[in-house]
C-alpha cells in the first residue's frame, strides 16, 4: 500500500472515532412528494424541455446541412437558368429573329437595340418612343416590335392611345415596316386614337370628335393586313364605348365590326331605331327674340337677359341679375337672336346661346356663341373642337330636287328650351329611295347623319358623339336606321 492510501485510511478512521451515540437521530418518516408545479424550479424544467423540443429539429437541419453545396449531384444534368421575361416601356423580350429563343430588346438613350440570343446586337435610332408590344404582324418568322410614339401621348398615358411604329428585323437590320400617314395632330388633345392587335393584325382608329366623357363615339377604323410591308386599309366608320376601345359596333346598333349586318332580316330601314340617338330631331329654333327671363345664376330667381338693339355701335349681351348687378359681353354678327337658355350636362346653371345669321343666294349660315354666368360675370364658352362643323348650322334655301339640303349641319333641341342640346351632322348628300310609308309611291331623299350631344367642361362646350342614323326631312323628323 502506498503512502497516499495509508494517509487516507488513517483520516477516515479518525473521523469515525469522533461520532458518538448521542450524535445519532431516528430516521425521518417518508414525505409525500410535491406536485411538479410546486417544486422549486418546476417551471424552469418545463421551459427547458420546450426549448429542447424546438431546438432538436433545427439542430438536425443544421447537422444535415453541414458540408452542403449548391453543386448538383454527380451525374445529374445541369438545367440552365430561364431567360427572364420583361414587359417594360424600355425593356422587352421576344423572339425577334425567329430562332425560337427570346432576344433582349432595350431602349438605350436615343437608340432601340436588340441583343440577339445567337450573339451580336442590332440597333436603330428611335426617339421619343416607348416599347409597347412585340408580336408577329407579317406572317414571317420573328416578332415585330411595336413602339408608341410619345409625341402623340396627349392626355392619354396608355401606350395604345398613341401612334404606333412597327420595326422588324430584315437582313440583319432593324427597319420600319408600317407605311401609313396617321392623320393625328400631336399637339391637339381633341382627337382620340387607339391601336391594338386582333387575330394577328394591327388595327387603329381615330375619333371624329373628342370623347369628352361621352359613353359612345364614332371612329374611323384602319386595318393593317398581314404582309411583308404593313399598308393601311380603311374599314369604315364604327362606334365604340370609351370603356371598351377594342369592341367596335355598328353605329346603327346591333352588329360588331367584322360581323354581318342586319341586312335581309326582313325589317324595313324606316322601322329600325338606331341605338343611343334621339328618336326625333327638331329644326334649330328660328327665334328672333332679343329678351328672355330665366334663372341663369342659380339663385332661384329669374334674371333678365337681353341683346341691345342695332342702334348702338357695339352690341352687347346683358344679364340683369335679380340679386343685383349687371353682367355684359360684346356681340358681333348680323341678325342676332337669343336661343335658350339651355340646361346642358356639366353646367351647374343654364347656358345662354346667341345666334347670328347671314344669308346667301342658296343658303343661310348660322353661327352660335354660348355664355354662362359665373360669380356675377358672363363667361364665354369655347367650342371644342374649334373646327367642329356642327357648331352652328347651314340651312339650304333650295329644294332637294335642286341639290338643296333642308338642314345640312344644325343643332336641335328635343323638347324645347330647358332640354338637352343635340347636334346633327350630315355625312352625305342624300340618297333617293321609294317606299317610305309617309310618302307612298314617291321618291324620298334619305340623309345619313351623325348625332352629338353638347356638354360643358370648364370653359369649353364640348361635343360628344352619340351615334349615327338616317333622317328624311322631306316627310318627317324621325330618326331611322339607314337603307342598305
Amino acid at each position: 500500500m502506498n503512502d497516499i492510501e495509508t494517509r487516507l485510511r488513517d483520516a477516515l478512521a479518525a473521523r469515525a472515532d469522533l461520532v458518538q451515540p448521542e450524535h445519532l437521530t431516528e430516521t425521518a418518516p417518508p414525505v409525500e412528494p410535491l406536485p411538479w408545479f410546486r417544486r422549486p424550479g418546476g417551471y424552469l424544467a418545463v421551459a427547458a424541455v420546450a426549448v429542447l423540443v424546438i431546438a432538436l429539429p433545427l439542430l438536425a437541419v443544421a447537422v444535415i446541412g453541414v458540408g452542403r453545396t449548391d453543386e448538383p449531384p454527380s451525374g445529374s444534368p445541369t438545367v440552365p437558368d430561364p431567360v427572364p421575361t420583361f414587359r417594360q416601356p424600355d425593356h422587352w423580350t421576344a423572339d425577334v429573329d425567329g430562332d425560337g429563343t427570346d432576344d433582349d430588346i432595350r431602349l438605350v438613350g436615343e437608340r432601340l437595340e436588340v441583343a440577339l440570343s445567337t450573339g451580336g446586337t442590332v440597333g436603330t435610332r428611335a426617339t421619343p418612343v416607348s416599347i409597347a408590344d412585340a408580336t408577329d404582324l407579317d406572317g414571317l418568322p420573328g416578332a415585330e416590335i411595336i413602339l408608341a410614339d410619345d409625341r402623340y401621348a396627349g392626355f392619354d398615358t396608355d401606350v395604345h392611345g398613341r401612334v404606333p411604329i412597327v420595326v422588324s428585323l430584315r437582313d440583319g437590320a432593324l427597319v420600319e415596316v408600317l407605311d401609313y400617314e396617321f392623320d393625328v395632330d400631336p399637339s391637339s388633345p381633341n382627337t382620340l386614337q387607339h391601336w391594338w392587335v386582333e387575330e394577328g393584325e394591327l388595327r387603329w382608329w381615330r375619333t371624329h370628335e373628342p370623347f369628352g366623357g361621352s359613353l359612345t363615339y364614332s371612329v374611323d377604323l384602319t386595318r393593317f393586313p398581314r404582309a411583308e410591308q404593313l399598308d393601311g386599309v380603311e374599314d369604315g366608320t364604327w362606334c365604340v364605348k370609351h370603356t371598351e376601345p377594342e369592341q367596335l359596333f355598328d353605329c346603327r346598333g346591333g352588329t360588331d365590326a367584322g360581323d354581318e349586318t342586319d341586312a335581309g332580316n326582313g325589317t324595313p330601314w324606316y322601322d329600325e331605331q338606331p341605338a343611343g340617338v334621339p328618336t326625333v330631331w327638331l329644326p334649330e329654333p328660328r327665334s328672333d327674340r332679343a329678351r328672355v327671363e330665366a334663372d341663369v345664376d342659380g339663385d332661384g330667381n329669374a334674371d333678365a337677359i337681353s341683346i341691345s338693339d342695332d342702334s348702338v355701335d357695339v352690341r352687347e349681351l346683358s344679364v340683369d341679375l335679380a340679386a343685383g348687378g349687371r353682367a355684359t359681353a360684346p356681340l358681333d354678327g348680323p341678325a342676332l337672336a337669343l336661343l335658350g337658355p339651355y340646361e346642358i350636362p356639366g353646367a351647374p346653371t343654364p347656358v345662354i346661346i346667341v345666334r347670328s345669321a347671314e344669308g346667301a343666294a342658296g343658303s343661310t349660315y348660322d353661327e352660335w356663341n354660348a355664355w354662362m354666368v359665373r360669380a356675377g360675370e358672363l363667361v364665354a364658352l369655347a367650342a371644342s373642337p374649334e373646327d367642329a362643323p356642327f357648331f352652328g348650322s347651314q340651312v339650304s334655301n333650295l329644294p332637294p330636287q335642286d341639290g338643296g339640303q333642308p338642314q345640312v349641319q344644325t343643332w336641335h333641341a328635343e323638347g324645347g328650351p330647358g332640354a338637352p342640346i343635340y347636334g346633327m351632322e350630315y355625312l352625305d348628300d342624300g340618297t333617293v329611295v321609294t317606299g317610305h310609308p309617309d310618302a307612298p309611291g314617291e321618291e324620298v331623299r334619305v340623309y345619313r347623319a351623325r348625332f352629338h350631344q353638347w356638354r360643358v367642361e370648364g370653359d369649353a362646350l364640348r361635343a360628344t358623339t352619340l351615334g349615327e342614323g338616317c333622317v328624311t326631312p322631306d316627310v318627317g323628323q324621325f330618326v331611322y336606321g339607314c337603307p342598305d
